[in-house]
């Protein structure tokens, strides 16, 4: 009976259905003499030989290679559009594409995040083909090593698990760079350059750009300078938030020119016991709004531009704490900020202006405080020099009344004079230095190096230059023609220091300024806050 009613049902239910109707796959015939009694109608049957197809169907490829994992489906309206390997295979004339949602995984396009220490994959190509066509990128867990993360324009970034992009320098020193409207977030970049002057990772030329819970790490340089962690000039509406620093050599954030709206939220340095912050125009665009909140900065450098004069503006810190502050002159405001010390950036540059202090002095450490003093063979009082190293063109006079200055002017040649004391001026070398002068400046539109015309140079008891101080004297900016003025600096001699060379006059590069100088002094300071007050002294050498 049994065998009867399967003949029936085999006799009404054609052996078609038997197998899958899906255009996938070409008809099988199979044995009915086989076909299980639990095997209903409509079931896909396939031979051991039939489902090894399964890998490369007529219009499937499955890719199991992994980084690069997915399926791909042909596309019959596509003739044109070439292979990348990542979203677009060719095979047999035929273009299949990857089926996928949300954004495009780096490791499609041959990433590996295989670098330990300097050794592994170069990424680059992977992370150009990447970054220049696709705006929403995804990088897997690992360590990354590549030449450049390539700006890229309108792009969001997003990681899971460790991720390290490892840099090194092959086209450009600035390694890692950041495009207008764009997003990353989750990433640790590590420099694997040693010693390498301006490397940085850059918002430069760019706009509307947020990096959240990034690092920065090993950008050094082993003159210390001109290598950063982050570094952003020309740039606008800008957020750094939760992001770490370590190991840096200049600074782990820079701002120099126009810069403008600038959010930097809780930053923080791993290694080096806070945060390096250097804001620092390099033209009259500087920095024009900046917020920092929260953070642990060991140090926060505001400083003026020596070559211009110019400064930042509209600087806000909430909430900071801030270990050293050197200020050479900026817009700022510290809202619920812990500062610990404040002064200028150590042994380098020192600002001059006028000080409302009173102070136990020495006497006055220069014999002839005047520069007034000439005859018609242009020559200085004996106590001072003009230094040719500059120039050789004479120096200039300007009668003021019934006096007439020396003004230190380069007289159409690119080198500006100096003047010097000729003999070596001794000091004790355990108390800061206090220096006096009064005069003006002739700034020309354009004049360089306006913040270094004042130079104190260290010596050793062997005469052995130790270092240099630089600071401005008679602070303008250019285009002006400022009045006569009191300018005081407070140096800190450097370690060994027994002597110093007093000189007035701008760098050996610079162009034109003219200085009339009345007076000058220079003063060992016993102790701050008590004695008379400074402008007494001022008026009893200008007097004199």
């Amino acid at each position: 009976m049994y065998n009867q009613l399967l003949f029936l049902f085999i006799l009404f239910f054609p052996i078609k259905y038997y197998y899958s109707k899906s255009p996938s796959y070409n008809p099988v015939i199979f044995d009915h003499k086989k076909i299980s009694k639990k095997t209903k109608p409509g079931t896909l049957l396939l031979k051991y030989e039939q489902r090894k197809l399964y890998q490369k169907i007529e219009d499937t490829i499955r890719i199991k290679e992994i980084g690069k994992e997915g399926i791909f489906k042909y596309d019959p309206t596509d003739t044109t559009t070439p292979e990348d390997g990542a979203l677009i295979l060719i095979r047999d004339g035929k273009r299949y594409k990857r089926q996928y949602k949300g954004p495009v995984h780096i490791t499609w396009f041959g990433a590996k995040g295989d670098c330990i220490g300097s050794i592994g994959t170069d990424n680059t190509s992977a992370f150009k083909k990447c970054f220049n066509k696709h705006k929403n990128v995804y990088i897997p867990g690992g360590n990354y090593k590549t030449s450049l993360y390539p700006r890229s324009n309108n792009i969001i970034v997003t990681t899971k698990g460790n991720v390290i992009i490892s840099v090194f320098k092959q086209e450009t020193q600035v390694m890692i760079q950041f495009g207008d409207n764009s997003r990353h977030s989750g990433i640790k970049f590590v420099s694997l350059e040693k010693d390498l002057e301006w490397q940085r990772a850059g918002i430069e030329q760019a706009h509307n750009v947020i990096i959240k819970n990034c690092g920065f790490f090993n950008f050094l340089n082993s003159t210390q300078i001109n290598s950063w962690g982050l570094f952003l000039q020309n740039a606008s509406n800008i957020v750094i938030d939760h992001c770490y620093f370590g190991n840096n050599s200049q600074s782990d954030i820079a701002l120099v020119n126009n810069c403008k709206n600038i959010k930097i939220m809780h930053p923080s340095n791993i290694i080096n016991e806070g945060v390096t912050l250097d804001i620092e125009p390099t033209d009259a665009n500087g920095t024009k709004g900046a917020v920092f909140t929260g953070g642990n900065y060991k140090s926060v450098l505001l400083l003026e531009n020596v070559f211009t004069a110019y400064a930042s503006e509209n600087l806000v810190f909430k909430s900071c704490k801030i270990n050293y502050l050197s200020y050479d002159g900026s817009g700022v405001k510290f809202i619920n900020c812990q500062i610990d010390k404040v002064g200028n950036e150590n042994n380098q540059r020192s600002f001059a202006g006028n000080l409302e202090v009173n102070a136990m002095l020495s006497e006055n450490l220069i014999s002839n405080p005047k520069i007034t003093d000439q005859n018609k063979g242009g020559l200085l009082s004996p106590y001072w020099e003009i230094n040719t190293y500059y120039s050789k063109n004479k120096i200039e006079y300007h009668k003021d009344g019934n006096q007439t200055y020396n003004r230190l002017n380069a007289s159409g040649d690119l080198r500006n004079f100096s003047v010097r004391n000729k003999v070596p001026i001794e000091i004790t070398g355990k108390n800061p230095l206090l220096v006096f002068i009064n005069g003006r400046a002739i700034i020309p539109k354009d004049a360089a190096w306006i913040g270094q015309n004042l130079h104190i140079l260290w010596l050793d008891k062997n005469n052995k230059e130790l270092s240099k101080s630089l600071t401005p004297f008679a602070r303008g900016m250019q285009g002006d023609t400022t009045k006569f003025q009191n300018n005081y600096a407070i140096l800190i001699p450097p370690k060994n220091a027994v002597k110093v060379i007093f000189e007035i006059g701008a760098k050996e590069n610079a162009t034109t300024i003219k200085n009339d100088i009345k007076a000058v002094g220079l003063f060992e300071v016993k102790k701050l806050g008590q004695g008379i007050p400074l402008s007494q002294i001022s008026n009893t050498i200008i007097n004199k």
